[in-house]
């Protein structure tokens, strides 16, 4: 705390996420207290609302059908074939559903996943939010920037917060979105996931304040070329 609150002598602003839903957790925004140098700017995000692709462009690039529902699972999965594995129990719940297609999302820095599973599509690319026009629902885990992209556009979904950041209240985070009304927070021990699958796809997107809100990156650039 010392280190950061010690150099104020030597910069001139602090840029800081304006209502962050974790800025009362811990976390980095904790550190330094708002003066009168703070400049407060919107959640940053890889993307703005009209760069995504068309719901049908989307669904083609990846193979998906048009009508049916489409449910997007991102949670850095190495482990699909272990039965007992979060993303393979949110696979199985979601498929246990005929209408539903998955679609998994890889890193383009990890392994690629061995799935051979029907209805079960992969992405590979960057950003994946491109996509995001082609999914009804979402499962996620409770990320910076995988909480932002869907809070943009307001899509329902299942988050697993990763329990064990240090420097990142995850589970505070997602509760922000089941009190918004568009996510819900799986039990830390994973046991509620298949009723959670059900819970997610009864959710209908919604529009949150923050779908016309200007990107944090862009308020940044204008701020620094000021």
């Amino acid at each position: 705390m010392g280190g950061l609150q010690g150099r104020r002598s030597v910069r001139d602003a602090v840029l800081a996420l304006q209502r962050s839903p974790i800025t009362t957790q811990r976390g980095p925004t904790t550190l330094i207290a708002a003066d009168a140098s703070t400049q407060f700017v919107n959640a940053i995000t890889t993307f703005d609302p009209d760069e995504l692709w068309r719901r049908e462009t989307a669904r083609r690039r990846i193979g998906v059908p048009l009508d049916p529902t489409c449910v997007y699972v991102q949670l850095g999965a190495g482990r699909i074939n272990t039965i007992h594995s979060e993303v393979r129990q949110v696979i199985d719940a979601l498929l246990a559903h005929d209408s539903v297609h998955v679609v998994l999302g890889e890193s383009m820095l990890g392994d690629r996943l061995a799935v051979d599973l029907d209805r079960v599509h992969l992405i590979r690319d960057y950003p994946n939010a491109l996509y995001l026009r082609a999914f009804d629902r979402c499962v996620q885990a409770g990320g910076y920037n995988s909480f932002h992209e869907m809070r943009t556009i307001g899509l329902p979904t299942l988050f697993l917060p990763n329990m064990q950041t240090v420097m990142d209240d995850q589970l505070a985070r997602c509760q922000v979105a089941e009190s918004e009304g568009w996510g819900i927070v799986a039990a830390a021990d994973r046991s509620s996931i298949t009723k959670d699958v059900e819970q997610l796809l009864l959710l209908e997107p919604i529009n949150l304040p923050t779908s016309n809100a200007s990107n944090g990156a862009d308020q940044i650039v204008d701020l620094i070329l000021k």
